[in-house]
């Protein structure tokens, strides 16, 4: 019998992916040329036709489209091979699989790297009395796509999963260098423990001082593979550049990228991390801390370094102690570290395993919540809570984050369970009593300028909660000299909001895993926020923290070239500023400013984040109330932007306080009109009250821009004094019509109307009148 004779008789397939020995599983194989997608003709009302719809509107077309008989087989052809060198690999791949099933509506069944899939030329036999025909309905071979293509358009995840440990040469057991370079530079120590917060050039400053040394690939995976992307592949792409490059990252290097090395022993003493190979440096006294020489048996030894959270920091201790305390071998001592310390779950070879992260962010949880003393899920099941140590939600398996991770207190899973009870048997009685309780904390704890400020406060406490069907959120920006009471307000804020952490540092990497991996409200408390924010260079997450939808770009491993160089994150979310200098005027217009008075008031309640844990507890249970459901419907409290962050804030109160809606929005057009007294003393504002004072310079309907310079400056010291040019650029900003005066010489159109609504709105005073008749000739 022939082969054609066979394909109408058996099922034929093809593996997607080539494998590199005669084996269907993951493990065969190494190279991935394409991403593809199965969509079965039942799972969509349109059946095939429908399906075929849905290829051919998604905004990548694919290189080739095959009928399958009763569906469709999908395959997007790769402008370079993505090699699969390990666990990380294939997560990486299957989450773009997941992710192009997700947004088409295919099977995600078929999203991992063994699948099998129709070869065209053959018959689909699910019916063998009818068999039906596979074809190639479209194919075309240039049309061809780099990944980054699909991540930005999917907003793919790659999964967080447990790394196999890399390999390990002999010279791993003997590199005293590495115990140096950890014991002696305190920007070692805490890239180690520390791994997840590391940057892309704190990274490589790290591989620079790792590849001198025998066995520098092996510790240089150690002090990567705790990162959330680790991949063995860029880790090894990352050290062979660094092994190239003109040496070890110097110590000013890594202190002008941001690390502090004020507190280190070794500060001016040393060029480089890497020149404490050369050194006698002595392990810290931390092992004296750990009385680990006054312990037996073996058991109660290994227990207490097990504390250690760094295993490469664990193997200086074991050694230290093999040497200098109690007289045990190193191998000893490894071996029953190895045997008492719990091993993580590997994937299983084969395609077996599920896909794990660790993760506080999935659809449908409520929070994170400490239950028996660990983290735990609280999900909404139909009108129920429950407590879950770990979720599965559409075949990802989540664990929560660590507890010592957490940078927050965590609510109570109990207390909540019961004021959520509570709450629903209440109704809106429920909601107006906890805006009460709220604002009556602030005012505890605050001296705010008007007593409406306080249910800005309450709703803003609110709102943190109900944060994802909002477009805006404002950020609260306190303002004044010291010893106004700005931390203590900040905190008692923080202390309450949905995943509240107090921010002294500006480091862009740990706000952007804040706001990505936690989705935390942030509080910055420092002295001077913009010069800080531009030290570190993260204006841009600051800034954009207001609105969702907008997101940064960070080049984070420029190695792989164009298109394929830069990740994407959003860092929308809830935000307060202490800060006793002004802000930049950007961030001034995302911002509710409120400027604290002089106190004479005693506060007796201790601003801690224990004494808000209740509030925080009634808060969770609101968020579980209220999830998924729609804000009530409102128009924006006042004009421009501040409506557009105002509006979230009154929509709370509308929804638990809504006789109190009156007084807000008196507070924001008190707020509209300080706006208008701030943008009064810009320079907008002085070109538009010299624009009204030159009125009877119009001619032809044109005024010069020289004449506006002339008036603008007629007042000011001669150092003091504006360029026509600059005049110029800020007339056009200001929107106004430009035009030539009949000498040639730039002007702009006089437009009565239009400077009449930019005088309102900039709070000049002077009259706009109407242009003279007799220059209208």
């Amino acid at each position: 019998m022939g082969i054609d004779a066979l394909a109408k008789q058996f099922h034929v397939y093809f593996g997607v992916c080539p494998r590199s020995r005669q084996e269907g599983t993951k493990n065969a194989v190494k190279l991935v040329w394409c991403l593809w997608a199965d969509l079965d003709a039942k799972t969509f009302k349109g059946d095939k036709p429908e399906s075929l719809k849905r290829l051919c509107e998604f905004p990548l077309t694919p290189t080739a489209i095959v009928d399958s008989g009763h569906g469709y087989h999908a395959y997007w052809r790769l402008k370079e091979l993505e090699e699969i060198t390990g666990p990380a690999d294939v997560a990486r791949i299957e989450a773009h699989l997941k992710a192009l099933a997700f947004a088409l509506g295919g099977d995600r069944q078929v999203a991992e790297l063994a699948r099998i899939l129709r070869l065209p030329g053959t018959h689909n036999v699910k019916d063998p009395a009818a068999p039906v025909p596979v074809t190639i309905e479209a194919f075309e071979p240039d049309r061809q796509y780099s990944l980054s293509e699909f991540t930005d358009l999917l907003s793919v995840t790659v999964p967080v999963i447990p790394h196999q440990q890399p390999p390990q040469s002999a010279a791993s057991d003997t590199q005293e260098w590495a115990q140096k370079l950890l014991t002696g530079c305190q920007f070692f120590r805490w890239a180690t423990t520390h791994q997840a917060e590391v940057s892309e050039p704190f990274w490589y400053a790290v591989a620079s001082n790792c590849a001198p040394f025998e066995g520098g690939r092996e510790q240089f995976h150690r002090f990567s593979r705790e990162h959330p992307t680790y991949s063995a592949k860029e880790a090894a792409r990352k050290f062979d550049h660094a092994a190239k490059d003109t040496g070890p990252h110097s110590c000013r290097y890594v202190q002008e990228q941001g690390f502090d090395c004020s507190g280190c022993s070794w500060k001016d003493k040393i060029t480089s991390p890497a020149a404490l190979a050369h050194k006698d440096v002595e392990l810290p006294g931390r092992i004296e801390a750990l009385q680990l020489g006054q312990l037996r048996p073996l058991q109660d030894v290994i227990a207490r370094v097990a504390q250690v959270p760094s295993a490469l920091e664990q193997e200086a201790y074991l050694r230290a102690i093999a040497v200098k305390k109690l007289g045990y071998s190193v191998g000893a001592l490894r071996q029953e570290l190895a045997r008492l310390t719990p091993k993580p779950e590997q994937p299983t070879a084969g395609g077996g395993s599920e896909e794990t992260r660790f993760s506080a962010v999935f659809p449908g949880l409520v929070d994170v919540v400490e239950h028996q003393g660990q983290p735990a899920y609280l999900v909404k099941a139909g009108e129920q809570l429950v407590i879950q140590p770990e979720a599965v939600v559409e075949g990802v398996r989540y664990l929560p984050p660590p507890r010592e991770q957490i940078p927050w207190l965590m609510p109570r899973a109990d207390e909540v369970l019961r004021f959520y009870e509570e709450q629903r048997g209440q109704g809106a009685a429920a909601d107006a009593l906890l805006f009460d309780d709220l604002r009556a904390y602030h005012q505890a704890i605050s001296d705010l300028p008007d007593e409406r400020h306080y249910d800005l406060l309450a709703a803003w406490d609110l709102h943190t909660y109900r944060l994802e069907p909002c477009l805006f959120s404002p950020i609260i920006c306190f303002f004044a000299v010291p010893e106004r009471g700005k931390s203590r307000t900040g905190k008692g804020m923080i202390y309450v909001a949905y995943r509240g952490v107090h921010v002294e540092t500006l480091r862009e990497s740990n706000l952007i895993r804040l706001a990505t991996h936690w989705r935390a409200t942030l509080f910055f408390d420092v002295m001077d926020l913009w010069k800080k924010a531009e030290r570190h260079q993260s204006e841009d997450v600051i800034l954009h923290r207001f609105e969702r939808g907008v997101r940064i770009a960070r080049v984070l491993y420029p190695e792989r070239g164009p298109h394929q160089d830069t990740v994407y994150f959003e860092p929308f979310g809830a935000t307060i500023i202490g800060t006793n200098e002004n802000v930049h005027h950007i961030l001034e217009t995302r911002a509710i400013q409120i400027t604290m008075p002089e106190s004479a008031k005693r506060f007796d309640l201790e601003v801690t984040p224990e004494a808000a844990r209740p509030l925080k507890e009634r808060l969770v249970a609101f968020r579980a109330r209220y999830l998924g459901q729609p804000f009530p419907d409102l128009l924006k409290p006042s004009a421009g932007r501040l409506g557009d962050i105002l509006k979230p804030l009154c929509q709370m109160i509308r929804l638990t306080r809504p006789e109190r809606e009156a007084e807000f929005l008196e507070l924001a057009l008190a707020l509209e009109a300080e706006r208008r007294m701030d943008r009064s003393e810009g320079l907008e504002a002085n070109i538009l009250s010299a624009i009204a004072r030159s009125a009877a310079e119009v001619r032809g309907g044109v005024l010069s821009v020289r004449t506006i310079t002339d008036a603008l400056n007629a007042e000011l010291p001669e150092r003091s004094r504006f360029s026509t040019r600059r005049v110029g650029w800020r007339l056009k900003a200001l929107g106004l019509d430009r035009a030539r005066m009949s000498d040639g010489s730039r002007g702009i159109r006089w437009n009565e109307a239009q400077l009449r609504t930019l005088c309102q709105k900039y709070g000049v005073g002077s009259e706009i009148t109407s242009e003279p008749s007799e220059t209208s000739a």
